[in-house]
């Protein structure tokens, strides 16, 4: 895997990243942080001079996690996202132990067997997070929105992060509720509304209390969203192209109509 950096005129491959633990105490505002190989390994780091990959310390649902599949066929601590919350702090979605928090000081996990596993059974791994300008958390999927808890309940371990549940979207609180998804991406406009990339769910707006359903194309699979700088949202689908809200209607982006900016 491969980053390149675009310094307004050219792109350049930054260099091979380094292999060090992940360092407790350098949490910078201005590092960049990305997953690569997208559940496979953990996260990666830029400092603006180097690329650095981080192998997370060991979760406290690992043991779990060995005794019901004793054999791995791929690292349970594969990251498939990362998100950078309103205090600084760096969350990554692993593809089977749930959320990490890194804080500046110490890793500590969060784990509900929902958030990676499907109604079907399947394991779809952490691959949302985000936080509104509320302060709420949501992570994987819609049924429920978190607080970080300000008390530690007895027995609970040091790397073990503690969240509180609020209820989610309406009718999501059960694995056929027909507002409940899981998602990829969040973006927050200007007016507070929510706006979720939710896979073969399309697009998914939440505000005041009130969900609506954005279908792309035929039913194209909702894998990003975006909004840009004049406010308009963007959706990213895994091949049918990209789409922009048009009105109350996303609509196929035509790269030939639009104006390159230099």
């Amino acid at each position: 895997t491969s980053i390149y950096r675009f310094d307004g005129q050219k792109f350049e491959q930054l260099p091979a990243p380094e292999t060090k633990p992940l360092p407790l105490g350098e949490l910078s505002a201005t590092d960049l942080w990305f997953t690569y190989d997208s559940g496979l390994n953990g996260p990666m780091r830029f400092d603006g001079k180097k690329l650095f990959r981080h192998p997370l310390p060991v979760s406290p649902d690992e043991e779990r996690y060995r005794d019901q599949i004793p054999n791995w066929s791929f690292s349970p601590y594969g990251a498939y996202t990362v998100f950078r919350d309103r205090q600084g702090h760096i969350w990554i979605g692993t593809a089977m132990l749930g959320a990490a928090r890194f804080d500046g000081k110490q890793v500590q996990w969060f784990y509900e067997p929902r958030l990676s596993t499907t109604p079907r059974g399947g394991e779809s791994g952490v691959r949302g997070i985000f936080q509104d300008r509320k302060g709420d958390y949501w992570i994987s999927n819609t049924r429920h929105r978190y607080t970080v808890a300000k008390s530690r309940p007895e027995g609970a371990q040091p790397n073990e992060l503690i969240l509180d549940r609020k209820p989610g979207f309406p009718d999501a609180a059960t694995d056929d509720g027909e507002n409940f998804h899981y998602f990829h991406s969040v973006v927050e406009d200007k007016d507070g509304a929510l706006w979720f990339a939710c896979g073969s769910g399309g697009v998914v707006r939440f505000h005041d209390e009130r969900v609506t359903r954005y279908l792309l194309g035929e039913g194209e699979y909702s894998r990003a969203i975006l909004l840009d700088a004049e406010g308009t949202v963007w959706a990213g689908t895994y091949q049918g192209g990209l789409y922009t809200l048009v009105g109350d209607r996303f609509e196929l982006f035509q790269a030939s109509k639009a104006t390159v900016s230099r």
